[in-house]
């Protein structure tokens, strides 16, 4: 019984982890920092990440319960390091040409099919490739980057503390 509540309290550090996260970027957008629609789609891994996270601190889950939550968490931090990789990288080497990250990711949603709308978000355009805010060197992308890589370690060492005997 106390390997699940402190598997329990792991999902619940994790959720307020990602609250602050969520919180920060909410900040920045107050403060005049529009995110692009990488930016957008990096919050929704978050969300989702948060969602399974407290999903797991609800009540206490057998094996199964928790490798799935497990499953859903890795898919999720997985695809976040994806977006966030490509958004650092689209800052280090900025795309040819000017792109379509200029407009909102709504407006792209209810213009395009969604597989244009991918293909467009996924190259970038000058607003994907700035820079935006900084600290200790680090872009808001790269940051992210970092906490989708700790939560993608937090996630697997659920999974084995939640497989151990």
């Amino acid at each position: 019984m106390k390997k699940t509540l402190s598997i329990r309290f792991g999902y619940f550090l994790g959720f307020i982890a990602i609250l602050f996260v969520i919180g920060f970027d909410y900040f920045l957008q107050s403060h005049g920092l529009i995110p692009c629609p990488l930016c957008i789609l990096q919050r929704i891994m978050m969300i989702a990440l948060s969602i399974v996270f407290f999903i797991g601190m609800l009540r206490n889950y057998r094996r199964v319960g928790n490798t799935i939550l497990c499953i859903l968490g890795i898919f999720i931090t997985f695809f976040g390091m994806i977006l966030a990789g490509r958004q650092s990288w689209l800052q280090h080497v900025p795309p040819v040409g000017t792109g379509e990250c200029g407009v909102s990711l709504d407006y792209l949603l209810s213009l395009l099919p969604l597989n244009e709308v991918a293909k467009m978000v996924w190259q970038g355009g000058t607003e994907c490739s700035e820079l935006g805010w900084v600290f200790l060197r680090l872009s808001l992308a790269e940051w992210s980057l970092i906490m989708f890589g700790f939560f993608f370690i937090f996630v697997i060492v659920q999974l084995k503390r939640s497989r151990a005997p």
